[in-house]
């Protein structure tokens, strides 16, 4: 369990009890919110939790709304001469540069429940249900502004094998040389497309945390799949690199708002009716931000296109020979057709010459296209 998160939620809870002076232990409107509150702060708090603890995300630092947050790259120039006695030593240099910058600001949520979907399925279902779907939209958020800033990473290394094995050999190699000193484990994002075919054939183990799947399994690499990821690419980076900023939302802010939070204050909620619509809301903020600090230390790799088997070299061969060596690109739509067929390859009946060109290529004969 991540230091951080070993303690409970903390709930900073005072429901008003209005100027009528509501006598004590009477059951009062606000006194559902804090259930409801607990709830939605506790899925969400232990979502997060879950992923720091796979990403092995060990620097998490609080801030101030409005702080920047600060991206790098660094150069080298390190000197390796031999020396003679007496000798002037040659002067190494490695220099951090900014490479990016951004704001960190506060990120607000609320979502409404009429009073005619708590008749029709009850409170509790009622909220939880649109609770449920709030927190994945802070998940998505947060999510989405992180691969945008794996994304930009400026690292760049090239696969030396095909497959998606080839490309997670060179991850695991360009991590390892960028963070040599730190014994670092690789991280790997994958678009699930890339890595579903792999999974088949491999002893893996997945678990999801946070909106993404995890797998281990590989060699030397833990792989996280997410459709923010392009497909035909991989990002690699090292936990090291990775930072979880945030704004607390407890203090003078819980004092207007009177938040159910985590213990650190990272997420603050809170539940209330709304009478002049008829409706039930819940509310959240944050100003969360999980990111690579090191830009050249996130690297993009492509994923290089599988070679054909010996059978299925000989088999595009025979039926390509149909054709006279005629280039793929200079075919006709019903040569295509045939070719396909002759392969055992499926189309759609409105299949374009674009998409039977991708499926006649080599490794990717398994793919259906055009229904």
């Amino acid at each position: 369990m991540n230091k951080f998160y070993s303690k409970f939620l903390k709930v900073n809870y005072a429901p008003d009890t209005g100027s009528s002076g509501a006598q004590a232990n009477t059951t009062i409107s606000t006194d559902f919110a804090k259930p409801q509150s607990i709830d939605f702060v506790n899925q969400f708090n232990g979502s997060l939790t879950k992923l720091i603890e796979v990403l092995g995300v060990t620097r998490i630092q609080p801030m101030a709304v409005g702080s920047i947050i600060k991206f790098y790259k660094s150069t080298e120039d390190v000197k390796h001469d031999l020396v003679g006695e007496g000798e002037v030593i040659p002067l190494s240099k490695i220099t951090t540069e900014p490479a990016g910058t951004k704001e960190l600001e506060f990120h607000k949520y609320r979502k409404l429940v009429s009073g005619e979907s708590i008749q029709r399925n009850g409170f509790d279902q009622a909220v939880s249900e649109q609770d449920s779907k709030l927190v994945k939209n802070i998940q998505r958020r947060i999510r989405s502004d992180w691969f945008d800033n794996l994304k930009s990473g400026t690292g760049v290394k090239q696969a030396n094998n095909p497959g998606l094995q080839g490309a997670l050999a060179a991850a695991w190699g360009a991590v390892q040389t960028a963070f040599e000193d730190d014994g670092v484990q690789t991280l790997v994002f994958v678009n699930p497309i890339d890595v579903e075919n792999y999974i088949g054939k491999a002893s893996v183990t997945t678990q999801t945390a946070f909106g993404m799947t995890f797998i281990s399994g590989f060699t030397n690499v833990m792989v996280i799949t997410n459709t923010n990821v392009d497909a035909g690419f991989i990002y690699a980076t090292a936990p090291d690199n990775l930072v979880l900023a945030y704004a607390v939302v407890t203090g003078e802010l819980n004092k207007a708002f009177s938040f159910t939070t985590d213990e650190l204050g990272m997420i603050g909620m809170t539940h209330y009716p709304t009478n002049d619509r008829f409706s039930y809301e819940t509310m959240a903020v944050d100003a969360l931000e999980l990111f690579a600090e090191r830009l050249d230390g996130v690297f993009k790799i492509k994923i290089e296109d599988e070679l054909m088997s010996g059978a299925e070299a000989r088999t595009f061969n025979a039926a390509s020979s149909n054709y006279d060596d005629k280039p793929l690109e200079e075919m006709t739509v019903p040569e295509l057709k045939q070719l396909a067929g002759l392969l055992g390859i499926e189309y759609g009946s409105k299949v374009k010459k674009e998409e039977l060109l991708d499926l006649i290529k080599p490794g990717n004969n398994e793919k259906t296209s055009g229904e």
